[in-house]
């Protein structure tokens, strides 16, 4: 108090206005300051000067001396005054440093790997990587508290990119970011960083302390290493979650028919790939824990199970001639040692079924959220329409027709026709003539077409068959025969409905035959189609008994050699054809598929499985034919009963990636309508329709043609592209007036290609790399929490001060210092009058 008294004092004699004699930093200075030992040289001049002035008078010495000092002192002060002293305070600015906190908020921080010992055996814990974190942050508090009152302390979380997040509440001793759930599905750790370093552009910066499990879609490029780098400003990482890749069992991909008949074998197949295994020493991918995979319906309940082995990554080797595994070893499509499964099970209830496929590991799994996949299945009561004609009544026409006539829930057509274009009809249901037009080949689910002339039929009757497969599902049986099948249909309207490639019209090309008896054997694609199960249960392939060349009954006598470089490119083998005393390396395909629009076509290369008989019974003919059917009529199934389709395909897709939208009509009275286009609108989120987070409208152009009831061609098929850029559900729905009433509706899912839980192994090799480059440090989690840790010797100073113009008031124009020169000068004038020197 006592010297701010005496400040305020002299700032009064001086008659200071804007400046203190005691403000922080300010000083005496001088506009026309000299070097000091100028000013010494002149002050001891001045002062001999002063004291010789006097030196010869006549008076006492004492006075001689008074009046040196007064002079030397006035001399003084007038050089001081003429040096124009003035009281300087210096303007300086000083900008904090900025330290920044990233905290991962992305959904792979909810995995409970975080109780895993650094280089103790990797398995999952009761401590997540996102309690983890929340633990160190606690830990870290009062520390970043502490810098928070020197330095600025910019709190972030980040998933995608990087966002801000408020401090919890509290006096300030202590700085812990409020964390929002982490829920991101995608973790962006280069380009979180890079939109941090653009937030604080221009502040000094002193690091950046970060916490995650390294897992990112983008890598840590060159040029951010260089801005950070340019920066100045070392990256310190907090690795959260094991250290060690923890296996993780999941469900790459899944397919299943969207329709099926009860009673048909109905197939699930399944890419169950293994992330974070790692490789042995020997460089192969170690084995998958032993587990199961299981097909569950709404109540629980397992319809059919898979063992897993322990080989996976490694090549499977199976012969063309024998049976596909179950579960089999391959290459998932992110490069994932994985297994190709497929279960199947016969259905048995009629209606629309839920079903669950579950991966069940017996060891360690990092992540049950992606153990499970839904699937949902309409299932139809076992009645189908199938129409079959034939040229001649060979021995597998009479085995195939009477095994139409008494198999349950089918209403047959059968139809002899002979050159003469005169017929033999039977069958259940008679036909008054050949159908003609696309919907009358659709009142059947599938037609089959043996050993006969296409002469038999007009091209405006193939062209309407060619149409209903395309467009209304409707499935074609090729059995084939010496006769004309394939080789008469090459250049016809169905030419392009023959899975093989037979060249053009007139090049006489035809399908040679094996030259001795062959075994029939399952073929690669049989199993996932559900066809060719002669066993007793779904999950046998193919009875023993049947590979046994030395019993005659097995052996076909003819069946045509199809050479695998003549398929289309679409076909799948669904059964071969295996030379008795041949290798499986002589097997050529015998029963092939392929998609063809909405339906499927599949060609049977002989006609003499009726020999199966003397083994079995009908029950082998059975099982080979039955299913085939089945699986020919699941296209024509969908729409039964429907005046029109929509579709979504794939169901299953990938954001920025393209989803076709498909409606096809298939009442005469909207095709008779002739719209020039099909509107739909597209939700997304919260189930769609009208609690959607967002929705699209799309336009269906047309790219079908059918033929309406006066011959004039109406467009069927309407279809446009959605790239869908968010991942979640999607519905598609009509919103057009001609099919508003109809509550036509589709579904499909997508998801991100780099989907957080799709690998949610930690990467702290990741984090190391960042943290070396930028030199930084790895603080391990276990460090901190035992305080171990300090931030404040870490992170540089980087604080930056900006000297600006100074605060100045001139001392030398105030009354005070003239004052006390002329009482200087007065003094010595009174002393000079006293000695009577005046």
């Amino acid at each position: 108090m006592m010297l701010l008294a005496q400040a305020s004092v002299v700032d009064r004699l001086l008659g200071l206005r804007t400046l203190s004699t005691q403000a922080e930093g300010a000083s005496v200075q001088f506009a026309n300051a000299v070097p000091a030992w100028i000013v010494l040289l002149l002050v001891l001049g001045l002062g001999g000067l002063a004291f010789w002035s006097y030196s010869r008078l006549d008076v006492p010495t004492l006075w001689r001396r008074v009046l040196g000092v007064l002079r030397w002192a006035s001399l003084v002060l007038l050089g001081v005054l003429l040096m124009m002293p003035q009281l300087v305070r210096p303007n300086e600015r000083v900008e904090k440093d900025v330290v920044v906190v990233m905290v991962d908020r992305s959904a792979s921080m909810g995995v409970p790997d975080a109780g895993t010992a650094i280089g103790a055996a990797a398995a999952p814990s009761d401590s997540t990587r996102d309690s983890q974190a929340r633990d160190v942050l606690g830990a870290l508090g009062t520390e970043l508290g502490q810098l928070s009152r020197e330095r600025r302390v910019a709190l972030r979380g980040f998933g995608a990119s990087a966002f801000e997040l408020e401090a919890a509440p509290g006096d300030g001793s202590r700085v812990v970011p409020e964390l929002v759930e982490a829920t991101a599905q995608r973790t962006n750790i280069a380009g979180s960083l890079s939109g941090v370093l653009r937030g604080l552009a221009g502040e000094p910066l002193a690091g950046i302390v970060l916490l995650s499990d390294g897992r990112s879609a983008d890598g840590i490029g060159a040029g951010l290493l260089e801005q950070l780098k340019d920066r100045g400003a070392p990256v310190l990482v907090v690795p959260l979650g094991s250290a060690t890749p923890t296996p993780d069992v999941a469900i790459a991909s899944m397919q299943a028919p969207g329709a099926a008949f009860v009673g048909d074998i109905v197939p699930v197949q399944a890419t169950i790939e293994l992330l974070g295994a790692g490789t042995g020493e020997d460089g192969q991918p170690r084995a998958l824990p032993r587990g199961r995979v299981e097909l569950l319906d709404a109540t629980g309940a397992v319809l059919d199970s898979v063992d897993l082995a322990d080989a996976m990554g490694l090549a499977a080797s199976v012969s063309p001639a024998g049976d596909a595994p179950r579960a089999r070893p391959t290459t998932s499509p992110a490069g994932n040692p994985a297994y190709a499964v497929t279960l199947a099970t016969r259905a048995a209830l009629a209606g629309r079924q839920e079903w669950t496929l579950r991966v069940v590991p017996e060891g360690v799994d990092l992540s049950t959220s992606n153990n499970a996949q839904g699937v949902v299945i309409d299932l139809a009561p076992s009645s189908m329409r199938v129409a079959y004609f034939d040229g001649y009544p060979r021995w597998e026409y009479r085995y195939l027709k009477n095994l139409l006539l008494r198999e349950a829930g089918v209403q047959s057509t059968i139809t002899l026709l002979s050159a003469d274009r005169r017929s033999i009809q039977e069958g259940s249901v008679p036909l008054d003539a050949l159908p003609r037009t696309s919907e009358e080949w659709a009142k059947f689910d599938v037609v089959i077409l043996g050993d006969l002339r296409p002469g038999l039929f007009t091209p405006e009757q193939l062209a309407g068959l060619r149409s209903a497969v395309a467009d209304r599902g409707v499935g074609l049986l090729w059995v084939a025969g010496a006769g004309f099948t394939p080789s008469a249909w090459v250049g016809t309207e169905l030419a392009d409905l023959v899975p093989l490639s037979l060249g053009d019209a007139g090049s006489g090309a035809s399908v040679p035959v094996h030259a001795g008896p062959v075994l029939l054997a399952p073929g690669p694609g049989a199993f996932g189609l559900g066809v060719m199960q002669l066993g007793d249960t779904p999950g046998d392939a193919w009875p023993e008994v049947l590979r046994d060349a030395s019993l005659q009954w097995n052996q076909l006598r003819w069946a045509q050699r199809i050479d695998a470089g003549l398929l289309k490119p679409a076909a799948e083998v669904l059964a071969v054809a295996q030379p008795v005393g041949g290798s499986a390396s002589d097997a050529t395909p015998l029963f092939v598929t392929m998609r063809y629009g909405a339906g499927r076509v599949v060609y049977a290369g002989t006609d003499e499985t009726w020999r199966l008989r003397f083994g079995r019974g009908e029950t082998l003919t059975e099982r080979i034919w039955v299913p085939l059917v089945r699986l020919l009529a699941k296209g024509s199934f969908a729409r039964l009963g429907k005046p029109a389709t929509l579709e979504a395909s794939p169901s299953q897709g990938l954001t920025n990636q393209p989803v076709r939208i498909v409606a096809r009509l298939l009442d005469q009275t909207l095709l008779d309508a002739r719209p020039a286009s099909l509107s739909v609108r597209v939700s997304f989120g919260e189930g769609g329709g009208s609690g959607s987070v967002g929705s699209a409208a799309l336009s269906l152009a047309p790219v079908g043609v059918g033929q309406a009831l006066d011959g004039a061609p109406a467009l069927a098929t309407f279809a446009a592209t959605y790239v869908p850029e968010q991942p979640g559900e999607y519905v598609v729905q009509s919103d057009d007036p001609l099919l508003a009433q109809l509550g036509l509706e589709a579904r499909f899912r997508v998801s991100l290609p780099e989907d957080e839980l799709r690998r949610p192994q930690a990467d702290h090799a990741l984090l190391a790399s960042l943290a070396d480059a930028t030199g930084g440090r790895v603080l391990l989690p276990a460090d901190i929490l035992a305080g171990k840790v300090q931030l404040a010797s870490l992170l540089p100073n980087r604080e930056r001060r900006t000297l600006t113009a100074p605060d100045i008031e001139t001392l030398w124009d105030k009354p005070l210092p003239w004052a006390l020169l002329i009482a200087l000068l007065a003094l010595e004038w009174v002393i000079r009058r006293l000695v009577r020197l005046s």
